[in-house]
């Protein structure tokens, strides 16, 4: 899909993962549904939906903890596109957690900078610029290269919202954090904001599902 050749990835991952299932390896299978979920996300946002809650589940019961990270961080995104919110921010909120326990910082600063722009989605401005702010600590922005919707759009969004002053103080002191207060900050407004749309009129609903 990063080079365009969408439907002949698709068709390679549909083909990889039917023979993972036939073959029963539970390592192979696990990959075999992320490598689906990221090859059809943008052509077929369901059906990735669909193979990567089936594949949390699957790595969970399997204990593939490798697989478990790389399908929640995956799943959460597109949760947050295309599928439930609050279960978008169940998942970035575990894997927060999962990845701060593990000490990885770059993959850390890749959920700050998926969860920009969701917040911003969700009406939560100066949230997302604060967010924003944790992902220019990375050497050249890497953050950037590896989360599309994080570049100058949203930048211009932002600061359109905000207003210059406010957004530059926000990206400041999300800059500013530690390590350990930017997780801390992530996971209570991922919290924060959990409560706001369980508190709508849809979120009894989506709850019970």
């Amino acid at each position: 899909p990063l080079v365009g050749r969408t439907d002949e990835a698709a068709a390679m991952a549909e083909a990889t993962l039917a023979e993972a299932r036939r073959h029963g390896n539970p390592f192979w299978t696990a990959y075999a549904m992320l490598a689906y979920g990221g090859a059809v996300a943008r052509a077929d946002p369901a059906s990735a939906l669909a193979v990567l809650r089936e594949g949390l589940d699957y790595t969970r019961a399997v204990r593939n903890r490798v697989v478990e990270g790389d399908i929640a961080a995956l799943l959460a995104s597109l949760e947050a596109m295309y599928g439930d919110p609050i279960d978008a921010l169940d998942l970035f909120d575990a894997h927060l957690d999962s990845l701060h326990r593990a000490g990885s910082f770059f993959h850390i600063t890749l959920i700050f900078g998926r969860l920009a722009p969701f917040f911003e989605r969700l009406e939560r401005p100066d949230a997302a610029a604060t967010l924003y702010g944790m992902t220019t600590t990375q050497p050249m922005h890497l953050a950037g290269r590896f989360v599309p919707t994080l570049g100058t759009r949203l930048v211009d969004r932002l600061r359109a919202r905000l207003g210059e002053a406010t957004f530059d103080e926000c990206v400041a002191a999300g800059a500013a954090l530690e390590l350990g207060d930017a997780v801390t900050y992530a996971r209570r407004e991922v919290e924060l904001a959990r409560h706001d749309l369980a508190d709508q009129p849809d979120g009894d609903e989506r709850q019970s599902r």
